[in-house]
């Protein structure tokens, strides 16, 4: 090891080009005389004074635990037995002790036993090193604009840096949490963060103990910024904290381009060899590597001083303080500023979910009632402009990652906007339900923007969760501490707990709720990424983006929209064919996360899923799907053993949980979203033939389809799931059949016929004439029209279904759905097997067909009726008799069937085999039903399809009236190029002349000639 002087220091910190942050400690805060804050020794006199105070009795016991200590192995001590003794809060007392030793005007921070301001710089004592640094950070050179990290509790950092004229910005860590990304860091702003608590409002960390506790998110922000920052470490002694630890784990991989300038106050090598031995150590291989430099001889007092000196930085003049009215004014106009530019960027970053992803703002759904509850139809729609003019204390509910950190940042912002209206915005996270912890986070927000308490109109509280410990109370104290002022809490909820006790607090709070996004507000977030970074034609990417959410039961939250846009840059495929690919690029953006070091917590992805496979194994055989993270730890663990695979099993927890994949239930835990289990127990598959034959065994799957439908997408060759299908499907269909008895020819619809009246009669004209009129109608229609048959309420249910054997329907159909998703997938199985699957399952459309017709009479009769398991109702307007209702029910069974199970069959690249299994048809329902898939979809030939079935069909037979019907809708609401116009409007024109003339197929000749041989009709429309 090889110690530089303070020229090579000098030097090499002017010509870094990276930026530069300092780390520094306690001799910082104490000048060469011992005024400041106390040293170690005058520490020990406190902790000794405050032990007298508290047990005086246990005064000698205190005594002999140190007395054989020195130096820091001292200090930790006394805490140590101060906290274990006493309390935290004696340990506090200490801090705040020592701490007001260097204030020289201590009425100006309050009640010395809760101090609840920090002064101004004037009423302390700074010392020269500390002043100087404040400086440094303040200069014209944005290199060394910080962040300054301190594991000390004082403010003399924050109070030099105001000194310097600087707006400085406080990051308070007693616990875990994490350190501001450089995107976060305000240009106007100098961040100082303190590693181990603050002297007011917040616990302090000393003992070994909690010096060396776990703080993943801190560890992990700690290293990202020793990969992309210069770090200069002054007048620290290297304690075994969480740096420490830190830099240690970091310095494992190889290819860490971190750079270290520590500065050591003594000169002589054997010395700091002797007194830094555990610190040299953990670092040398970065030595070795000149990732770790070592400097000689550094004095703290001085040395920012000749920094400044040597490298000639402009540092700006003190800042005056203006006293007429016309100064005032232009202050607050730079406030003004200011505070809308940092109000915009913690915006701005709140939006952003992934590196290099465009922001996206929708406006929020915000209602008086939950999704889920009998109003929500009705619910009504707060209006943000009028709670932002006249706030009032409200809760705000919703599950996690819809959206309530950013409806929160934007509330704060627009408050300010419209009226210059200052709303505070308090992070539940970071408070205790104390009055000094919530008055320290108050007065830091409120000073920070340069306003007094008297001008705040609002409070937003944010990740409030009424589980955590203490969270009554925190809001309790918040409303007791700020009893005139508007308190909005911001509720993450777990998302089956809507219905629950509310608690009882002092003053009321109006419940609202912030909703899903409907299917226009999805395109909006589509539009938006579009034009930033394209990914395809805005109606297609819609659609795809809200399919796919359904598919996975997923809400549709801009988090969620944005994740499938991000996952969709890679290679966009409007067909739904790629959804296991799609969860595993999902997997990819989570575990390559900016915050998390490569080789901690970045393992292997196959590993991932390996392990979790074998843990969602071992829930679905138990048939239990929460757990405590000791269980999960020692079942990967176990794993891991077993196969020889080397994975922190720690770490895949932390990530799953970071990331809301795996959430809090109670005192356990649970996969947030149940596809998560359906995924990783389909990797599973692949490797234990023994888990597959359990999914196989007595139709298993069918509690939960999604199983095959990932595991038949791994690489879309899955003949064993399809072969199991075959047979499967056909037994339960052969079932159903036998149990209801009806006879496999049993057809209505041959009878139905189609008759005009003269209206429609004229209708037609109009439209072989004119062309159809209702073309090209707004987005928002054709997006109302396509979510007609949404259920918002379904994402909130995430548990894993268990269908009960006895019921052959529902068994055939989850059989059918799970038959429809694997053939989906299946590209490049045996073709034979293919035909031979989706014939199966267009047996079950039928059957499902029959069973409508045999319970359209009781449905007419009742508007309700049920089958083995199966329960149907009428939803919307049936007609006012029951012989109008059974007509109506009869015309509306081919398309509901075609709606409830399209969407599990179709994609584009199932087409050719779609349009084999209808010119195979014998089943004329079926084959009708297949025609209307090719309208709604339209793959690759439709309109031939098309075209040739309505030839085959008499002119006045149902099928025609239920095709002309289908494409009138298609045309009016479909997303749909203007070719697809062109071809719907020929199919529309050529149904209406096939009736009106009886021709087999009717040319565009004699479509020009309709209007001429229709006569006159006085005939009502009727469907018989």
């Amino acid at each position: 090891m090889e110690l530089y002087n303070k020229d090579a220091l000098i030097s090499a910190i002017k010509t870094s080009k990276k930026q530069i942050s300092f780390l520094v400690g306690s001799p910082m805060s104490v000048d060469a005389t011992g005024k400041g804050v106390p040293g170690v020794s005058s520490m020990l006199e406190i902790i000794r004074e405050v032990v007298q105070l508290e047990i005086p009795s246990e005064l000698q016991r205190y005594d002999d635990a140190i007395r054989a200590k020195s130096g820091t192995s001292a200090y930790q001590t006394a805490m140590g037995w101060l906290q274990a003794n006493v309390n935290q809060d004696a340990v506090n007392m200490v801090i705040r002790r020592a701490v007001i030793k260097s204030c020289l005007q201590v009425s100006t921070v309050g009640d010395l036993t809760n101090p609840t301001s920090d002064g101004e710089p004037e009423h302390w004592f700074i010392t020269p090193g500390t002043k100087d640094l404040g400086l440094l950070t303040c200069c014209k050179d944005s290199r060394f604009h910080g962040p300054i990290i301190t594991p000390n509790f004082d403010p003399l950092i924050s109070l030099a840096i105001r000194a310097a004229g600087g707006r400085p910005s406080l990051k308070v860590l007693d616990s875990d949490g994490s350190l501001p990304k450089d995107v976060e860091i305000d240009p106007d702003v100098r961040n100082v963060v303190h590693l181990h608590g603050f002297w007011r409002g917040s616990d302090t960390l000393h003992t070994p103990s909690q010096l060396r506790n776990q703080r993943p998110k801190l560890k992990a922000s700690l290293q990202r910024l020793l990969r992309n920052h210069v770090l200069v470490v002054v007048a620290y002694g290297g304690w075994d904290d969480i740096f420490t630890s830190s830099l240690s784990d970091l310095l494992l991989d190889d290819q860490a381009e971190l750079e270290v300038i520590w500065c050591f106050r003594e000169s002589n090598v054997a010395i700091v060899k002797h007194e830094y031995a555990s610190l040299l150590t953990s670092v040398s291989q970065a030595i070795s590597r000149g990732r770790f430099r070592c400097y000689a001889d550094i004095n703290c007092e001085t040395i920012f001083n000749e920094i400044i000196n040597r490298l000639d930085l402009q540092i700006p003049p003190p800042p005056v303080r203006i006293g007429n009215c016309h100064g005032t004014q232009i202050a607050y106009d730079q406030k003004l500023d200011f505070v809308d530019r940092y109000l915009t960027k913690r915006l701005d970053e709140a939006l952003l979910s992934f590196c290099s992803q465009p922001k996206v703002w929708v406006e929020p759904n915000v209602r008086k009632s939950a999704e889920v509850a009998k109003d929500a139809e009705t619910a009504e729609k707060i209006d943000l402009t009028s709670l932002i003019s006249t706030p009032l204390s409200a809760v705000i509910k919703a599950p996690p990652q819809f959206g309530l950190t950013c409806l929160a940042l934007f509330l704060t912002r627009e408050a300010w906007r419209h009226n210059s209206s200052l709303w505070i915005y308090l992070d539940s996270k970071n408070l205790k339900p104390n009055s000094a912890s919530i008055d320290q986070a108050f007065t830091t927000e409120v000073q920070f923007m340069g306003g007094v308490r008297e001008n705040v109109k609002c409070i937003i509280l944010d990740s409030w969760n009424i589980q955590d410990k203490d969270a009554i109370k925190l809001v309790k104290k918040l409303s007791e501490h700020f009893i005139d002022i508007p308190i909005i809490i911001m509720e993450t909820i777990d998302s089956t707990l809507f219905v629950q006790n509310e608690p009882k607090f002092d003053r009321e709070f109006e419940a609202m709720y912030l909703w899903a996004l409907p299917r226009g507000h999805v395109r909006k977030v589509v539009s938006e990424y579009n034009e930033i970074r394209h990914i395809g034609d805005e109606d297609k990417v819609t659609t795809k983006v809200v399919s796919d959410l359904e598919v996975l039961n997923l809400h549709r939250t801009p988090f969620n929209c944005i994740t499938m846009l991000k996952v969709s840059e890679i290679d966009f495929d409007e067909s739904p064919v790629n959804r296991s690919e799609m969860i595993k690029r999902v997997l990819f953006l989570l575990f390559n996360v900016d915050d998390i070091p490569t080789y901690k917590v970045r393992p292997d992805l196959k590993d991932c899923e390996y392990v979790l496979g074998y843990f969602c194994e071992t829930m679905l055989r138990k048939n239990n799907f929460i757990f405590t993270r000791e269980y999960f730890l020692e079942v990967l663990d176990r794993c891991c053993k077993e196969r020889f695979i080397d994975l922190e099993v720690q770490v895949v927890f932390d990530v799953l949980y970071l990331n809301n994949i795996i959430v809090r239930r109670g005192h356990h835990f649970t996969f947030r979203f149940a596809f998560w289990i359906y995924y990783f127990a389909a990797q599973r598959m692949i490797h234990s033939k023994e888990f597959a034959e359990f999914i196989y065994e007595d139709m298993r799957y069918v509690n939960y389809p999604e199983i095959l439908e990932f595991y038949t997408g791994i690489d879309r060759q899955r003949k064993d799931a399809l072969e199991v299908l075959i047979k499967d499907i056909n037994a339960a269909c052969e079932q159903v059949q036998n149990k209801s008895g009806i006879p496999d020819g049993l057809n209505p619809y041959k009878f139905g016929q189609w008759s005009s009246s003269d209206a429609l009669v004229s209708q037609m004209e109009d439209e072989i004439r004119d062309g159809v009129k209702d073309s090209n109608l707004p987005a928002s229609v054709k997006d109302h029209f396509a979510d007609r048959g949404y259920d918002r309420s379904r994402p909130y249910n995430q548990d894993i279904q268990n269908f009960l054997n006895d019921f052959s329907y529902v068994q055939m159909a989850q059989a059918m759905k799970a038959a429809a998703r694997a053939l989906r997938n299946s590209d490049y199985v045996d073709p034979d097997i293919k035909v031979q699957l989706l014939n199966g399952i267009m047996k079950c459309w039928g059957q499902a067909s029959k069973i409508l017709l045999i319970l359209a009479p009781i449905l007419a009769a009742k508007g309700h009726a049920a089958f083995d398991g199966a329960g149907f109702w009428l939803v919307g307007d049936f007609g006012d008799t029951v012989e109008t209702k059974f007509a109506t029910i009869l015309n509306e069974i081919p398309a509901n069937v075609v709606h409830w199970f399209e969407e599990d069959l179709f994609s584009q690249k199932m087409g050719p085999l779609l349009i084999n299994e209808l010119n195979n048809a014998s089943n004329p329902i079926v084959k009708h039903e297949l025609v209307l898939i090719l309208i709604n979809q339209r793959p690759r030939g439709w309109k031939a399809q098309v075209q040739n079935y309505v030839s085959e069909i008499k002119h006045n037979s149902f099928y025609l009236w239920d095709v002309y019907r289908t494409l009138r809708a298609q045309y009016r609401y479909s997303y749909a190029t203007p070719r697809t116009l062109s071809e719907i409007e020929y199919l529309i024109k050529m149904s209406a002349a096939k009736h009106v003339t009886g021709s087999k197929s009717p040319s565009m000749t004699l479509i020009n000639k309709v209007t001429d041989a229709i006569p006159a009709r006085e005939v009502k429309e009727e469907i018989a």
